[in-house]
């Protein structure tokens, strides 16, 4: 697990997520995971869709293994389904 310190510049976090995945054996496209931070930075809440397999949770989970003091104190995954309402 890789603790980030408060500030890290965007590009830094960027790679360093991707880099991470990839070492893990986890591709995704870099503008993925472009994506997916700035969604994260802008709204604090992401909704990943599509089919099943394709990675929508594996890559949740370990981009917050990446940002959390204590991952397993912090991440709660829930899955929906598509007729799910709160």
């Amino acid at each position: 697990m890789t603790l980030l310190p408060d500030f890290v510049p965007l590009s830094t976090l960027v790679h360093g997520v991707h880099s991470s995945l990839k070492g893990q054996g986890l591709v995704y496209p870099f503008p993925i995971i472009q994506s997916y931070t700035a969604a994260l930075l802008t709204r604090h809440f992401v909704v990943l869709a599509g089919p099943s397999g394709t990675g929508k949770t594996k890559l949740a989970e370990e981009y917050a293994q990446l940002l959390c003091e204590k991952p397993n104190e912090q991440i709660l995954v829930l899955a929906v389904g598509p007729d799910w309402h709160n």
